[in-house]
């Protein structure tokens, strides 16, 4: 193996693209089964119920791209640290990369496209394409061909088109720019990047140091809504529009994910042959894949103890044919999966509190499930990819690696590019049910992954 895990790099690419595909479901009266939605915002009216127990398919989507950005935390950072690089100029490359993701949140949230108008016309198309194309001379990551002199201008030329883009927004659209108007999802995965990087950096000896924090994490989140000290921390936010310790309850799903980063680490350097054909391999990968609709149905049927006992019993011959490979991925894959059924039955043991699994509110349970199923999927795609090197996974891989243009492109290369060339209203036409919407959903979809796919394989990428 190597430090670059394709395995990795496509279960990013799957909760991009699963991402933008849940946001394209038809929503209106004859909708789809409600299972293919949020589970808290159930057909036909699709208002937000906190009763509704259960989770979905979509719910799965925000935790598996927060696992994947926590495993990549330990492969980035383990190369500065091997270069001799000092640990504050870590903190401070960390620092900036936050500030970057917290500004790249702001500024997406201003220019997408419905956010300046409720009816966009080519006009407002034009702009939000211009926005995205503004991006890049700042996030672009250069050619190593280019002169220190070039970069810095072209960084300087891309942070003064920003504001005027902005400003652009502000004077002729009347939509005054707020920092408190930002993505939150990006948000969100800027706090606990922040957070859990520099958590990484000072536990990167001690997988115990760091568990010790779940501990403080727990007492937080199960405190936070007396009177007492963990109130008042948990509300902690001189600037709220860029940090929240109410953000950091997804560090319950990033820490898992970076223990996987660290697992991929110690076997890096082991040779590892492709088999020519190993069953016991392919069939622990098949079985691992199985678990989670059969979890996810049992969890939002609400079977909970029925589909327990059956996770129980397939992890246990999970785990029988995971011992009968002669891989020699076998380790890491055994470190893998055992954690995987660690955080799962663990939050399955949780499932009961707070009512049930949910993701809004997120309860304990979810964080716990959902990181336990990331690491099954991480374990069967590592298989997969990494040690039979299918090719068939691409377009996750290479949207997996280019997130911030699979991100930005969501809202402002896509939807521009369709309202310009009148092919978006053309699709409106073929939509005559739900599932057409989904079929539609499904074309938008693959569209923005081949788009990507391009960019990344003539290596332009974004990175923040």
């Amino acid at each position: 193996m190597t430090n670059r895990s394709y395995g990795l790099d496509a279960l990013r690419g799957f909760a991009i693209l699963t991402m933008f595909l849940s946001g394209l479901l038809p929503f209106y009266k004859n909708t789809l089964p409600a299972w293919m939605y949020h589970a808290q915002v159930p057909p036909p009216l699709h208002k937000f119920n906190p009763e509704v127990f259960g989770i979905t398919w979509v719910d799965l989507v925000f935790p598996f791209f927060i696992f994947a950005m926590g495993a990549a935390i330990p492969l980035a950072l383990r190369k500065q640290i091997e270069n001799g690089t000092p640990v504050f100029k870590i903190i401070l490359k960390i620092v900036e990369r936050f500030l970057l993701l917290a500004g790249f949140a702001i500024y997406i949230q201003h220019i997408k496209p419905y956010a300046i108008s409720p009816e966009p016309d080519l006009h407002v198309w034009m702009i939000a394409l211009i926005g995205f194309i503004a991006i890049f001379p700042v996030l672009l990551r250069m050619p190593r061909s280019f002169s220190t002199g070039s970069v810095r201008y072209i960084r300087i030329a891309g942070y003064l088109l920003i504001p005027a883009i902005i400003l652009y927004i502000q004077l002729v659209f009347k939509k005054p720019f707020s920092l408190y108007k930002s993505d939150i999802i990006i948000l969100v995965l800027s706090n606990i990047y922040l957070v859990g990087s520099i958590l990484w950096l000072f536990t990167r000896k001690s997988n115990l140091l760091r568990f010790s924090v779940f501990g403080i994490l727990i007492a937080l989140r199960l405190g936070h809504e007396s009177s007492g000290i963990a109130n008042l921390i948990w509300n902690i936010s001189p600037f709220p529009w860029l940090f929240k310790i109410y953000f950091l309850q997804y560090l319950f799903i990033l820490i898992p994910g970076t223990i996987a980063g660290d697992m991929i680490l110690k076997y890096s350097e082991v040779k590892i042959d492709k088999p020519k054909s190993d069953k016991w391999l392919i069939l622990f990968a098949t079985l691992t894949i199985i678990h989670i609709p059969l979890l996810l149905y049992g969890l939002f049927t609400r079977e909970v103890v029925t589909i327990t006992l059956v996770a129980i019993g397939m992890s246990a011959m999970a785990y029988y044919l995971l011992r009968k490979s002669a891989s020699g991925a076998k380790s890491l894959l055994t470190s893998m999966f055992a954690s995987g059924v660690f955080f799962l039955f663990l939050g399955l043991l949780f499932e009961s509190y707070e009512g049930g699994i949910r993701k809004d509110h997120a309860t304990m349970s979810y964080y716990f499930v959902t990181s336990g199923l990331a690491f099954y999927t991480l374990s069967a795609l590592i298989i997969i990819i990494d040690i039979y090197g299918k090719k068939w996974l691409n377009l996750f891989v290479t949207n997996g690696q280019n997130p911030m243009i699979a991100y930005a492109g969501i809202s402002n290369l896509i939807p521009p590019l369709l309202g310009i060339t009148g092919v978006g209203s053309l699709l409106d036409m073929i939509v005559i049910s739900p599932w057409m919407g989904f079929v539609k959903g499904l074309f938008i979809t693959l569209l923005l992954a081949v788009i990507v796919n391009i960019f990344t394989k003539r290596k332009i990428f974004l990175r923040a």
